[in-house]
Formats: structure tokens, sequence, C-alpha cells
């Protein structure tokens, strides 16, 4: 069978039912091409243009389809995840796994970093970095980062500039 070049073009009475439409749309965007529908020899230069466009714009349509109902499983999935940790009991193990100091006592900061990795929202590569950064800027070394720290950050970068 010849196609018209695109599922609504019509010009070739051989694609002539919406349900076959609807196939030669579904075939040509999911990139499947059984080879049941092909140009034919006999078409115009305009009805190969038309059908290059065509099959461009069916792809980035079943691509964006495709797109929008995958986020919308992933979306749901997620939400009942979320759902699922907000109503979690903590129990010994997960006490075990938040409890990094091995103190025997949970602060707040264990807590949003166990939740945070629970929830697949960082991982321990990106906290490592966040920590090697904060390192760097409390160059005061007394674990917290504060005005002094910029002060003296300020004054080494003066220096340095200087010496350059």
């Amino acid at each position: 069978k010849n196609s018209p070049g695109g599922a609504f073009y019509v010009s070739n009475k051989e694609v002539s039912s919406w349900i076959q439409h609807i196939y030669y749309f579904v075939i040509t965007s999911s990139t499947v091409g059984y080879g049941d529908f092909h140009l034919s020899q006999q078409q115009t230069q305009n009805e190969r243009l038309f059908s290059m466009l065509y099959i461009f714009v069916s792809v980035m349509v079943m691509g964006e389809f495709l797109g929008v109902i995958s986020g919308y499983v992933l979306e749901k999935r997620q939400a009942k995840f979320y759902a699922s940790l907000k109503n979690h009991q903590i129990n010994f193990e997960d006490l075990k796994r938040m409890d990094t100091n091995v103190d025997g006592k949970i602060t707040e900061l264990e807590y949003m970093v166990f939740m945070l990795k629970s929830m697949d929202k960082v991982d321990d590569s990106f906290l490592q970095l966040l920590k090697a950064k904060f390192k760097n800027m409390d160059v005061i070394g007394d674990g917290v980062f504060s005005v002094n720290d910029l002060k003296k950050l300020a004054s080494i970068q003066k220096n340095k500039s200087i010496a350059s």
C-alpha cells in the first residue's frame, strides 16, 4: 500500500478510514514502521516533503505523549512513596542507620539527611561535596560559617590577588 505521506493528508485512497489514519500515525510516530505503508515513486516532491515533516512532527508528538504519561505515573508513585515515608514509624533498624555518629541519639541533621536519602533527593557523594564546600567556607575551623569566616575569606582572597 502507498501512504499519502501523512495520516490526514489524503491524496491517495488507500488510507481512507479513521482506523487506518490512527494506525498510520501510531506506526509512524512509534518508529515501528512495518512497511505496509510507504512512499510511492509517483509522489510529488511536495508530498515527499510533507511526509518528512509529518514523520518528524509525529515522532515528537508521540515522544511528548509518552513523556506526559510516564511523568504522571512517576508522580503518582512518588506521592505514594512520600505518603508511606510520612506515615512510617521509626524502628530500631532505622535508628541505627540514622545515628551516624553512633551516640545513641538522633539529631535533627541526622534525621533530615536520613529522610532526604530515603526519598532519593540526595546521595552520599553529593553530601560529601556539600560537607567539603562547608569546610572550605569555615576558614576559622569552628564548625560554623559566620561573618568572621566571610571576613577572613575576603582577606585571604585580597592577599592572593596582591601576591599575583
